[in-house]
């Protein structure tokens, strides 16, 4: 048997495709992109048609072919009209050459947006979030900023406070942590404390767990028993505090007005309930009437929520304000009248004590030796005619000093009036001292005289 070439298979899919194999001259090698065959093989364009350009060996050495110019910033073809290089500044990516001027990036997956960068001086860069630069690579960092900050750590590390490291977290079973001793997320079949410290085994329907594993708070329905939470058996209750009182009532449940029971209470207008459906306590305007919540029956009544027959408030005949059963309006008024009087009084007493002029005590002293031929009435002797009626009360001058020869004070109000005796009584005693006195004085001269005589 014939051996079966590589040239002869070439050959027959020229003549299947319609190509000439003979003619040294023939363009239809490459009918597309060939201007010229080459005479010595029939497989090889020697020619190309403009637009197009040489792609180089095509399966060995002997072959030429041609390709089309047609991918935009493209430096090398390759034999099926690929491009393999782009002009600088450009990437290929998806047989397209993609402007990608960012610093160390290798490839663009679309304009100016890298996806894969290149190592440089030892340092290993990835493309920041975003795909705007090639930063330095943080281990254990997702995502960066364009400056180069890490933004995502991955699970079990968490982010420095410089953004510039990822740290492990140090609790056991954890899954990201928001500081490395702060776990935020555990791994599956564990849940964080309380304090986020420690990640423990769960309890069947409690809350919150302290850092040593205890439950410290059950769900709505359970109630807390030793370190278990044990389901509420009470009907109709969504949160018990232990297997015999129950805190909340289920949807569409109450307490009863008494028993800690919930009871069924979804009538219209009923605000409390004594047993399933059968209300005790209607809303304003409304009473209760054969377990339902009915219009008062009373003529302006505004009140009867617990029995419709009987009124607890009325509505007055103006229409205008209500009117409480209790304390009658004029005892009211009759306490308003007397505390108002009461407050009168008050007030007069006090402006009484602070407004009027009060009387001010003078003491008066006489003088030793007073001058007998002085008038009783001089102004340096006994001014008592002082103006205290146009002066304050602060401002009004000490108390006048006169001294007689005993000393004896006499006192006397603004009215010059003596609290122990009149002011003419006073002149009076002042005269006739002052007549002993001279007296005496005279009686010495005397004496004084006839001695000299003698």
């Amino acid at each position: 048997m014939k051996r079966f070439t590589t040239r002869t298979a070439l050959c027959l899919y020229l003549v299947l495709c319609g190509l000439s194999v003979t003619s040294a001259q023939s363009t239809n090698c490459r009918p597309q992109v060939c201007a010229q065959c080459d005479p010595s093989n029939s497989n090889s364009c020697k020619t190309c048609q403009p637009g197009a350009k040489p792609a180089g060996v095509f399966n060995d050495r002997y072959t030429q072919v041609c390709v089309l110019e047609n991918i935009a910033n493209c430096k090398i073809f390759s034999a099926l009209s690929t491009c393999q290089v782009c002009n600088d500044g450009y990437s290929t990516f998806d047989d397209r050459c993609v402007l990608c001027s960012i610093t160390s990036c290798a490839r663009c997956s679309v304009e100016n947006v890298c996806d894969t960068c290149t190592s440089t001086n030892g340092n290993v860069l990835r493309p920041s979030e975003g795909g705007k630069s090639c930063v330095r690579l943080i281990p254990n960092c997702l995502t960066y900023t364009v400056g180069g900050s890490c933004t995502e750590c991955e699970n079990q590390y968490t982010l420095s406070s410089d953004k510039q490291s990822c740290i492990q977290c140090t609790t056991a079973n954890c899954v990201s942590c928001s500081l490395p001793e702060v776990c935020s997320t555990c791994e599956t079949g564990f849940v964080k404390s309380v304090t986020g410290s420690t990640c423990v085994k769960p309890i069947k329907g409690c809350k919150t767990y302290s850092d040593d594993g205890t439950c410290t708070a059950c769900e709505s329905t359970y109630y807390l028993n030793g370190n278990r939470c044990v389901v509420c058996d009470f009907t109709r209750c969504s949160r018990c505090v232990n297997d015999n009182v129950c805190a909340d009532c289920a949807a569409g449940y109450s307490f009863p007005v008494e028993g800690p029971q919930c009871v069924k209470c979804d009538m219209e207008r009923c605000m409390k309930c004594s047993a399933d459906n059968v209300c005790a306590f209607c809303e304003d305007g409304f009473g209760a009437l054969d377990s339902k919540c009915s219009p008062c029956l009373i003529e302006g009544c505004l009140l009867c929520s617990a029995n419709a027959a009987v009124c607890d408030r009325i509505v007055a005949k103006d229409d205008t304000t209500a009117v409480n059963k209790g304390i009658p309006w004029w005892v009211w008024l009759i306490v308003g009248l007397g505390a108002a009087a009461i407050l009168g009084v008050i007030l007069f007493v006090v402006l009484w004590c602070c407004l009027r002029k009060p009387i001010v005590p003078v003491t008066v002293y006489e003088e030793d030796n007073y001058d007998s031929e002085k008038d009783t009435d001089d102004d340096q002797t006994r001014d008592l005619a002082l103006d205290f009626n146009n002066r304050s009360f602060f401002a009004r001058p000490p108390p006048i000093l006169i001294m007689n020869d005993y000393v004896q004070p006499r006192i006397y109000t603004q009215d010059n009036a003596e609290v122990h005796g009149d002011l003419e009584s006073a002149a009076a005693d002042g005269e006739s001292t002052s007549g002993s006195s001279d007296s005496f004085t005279s009686g010495d001269d005397g004496s004084s005289a006839g001695s000299e005589g003698q």
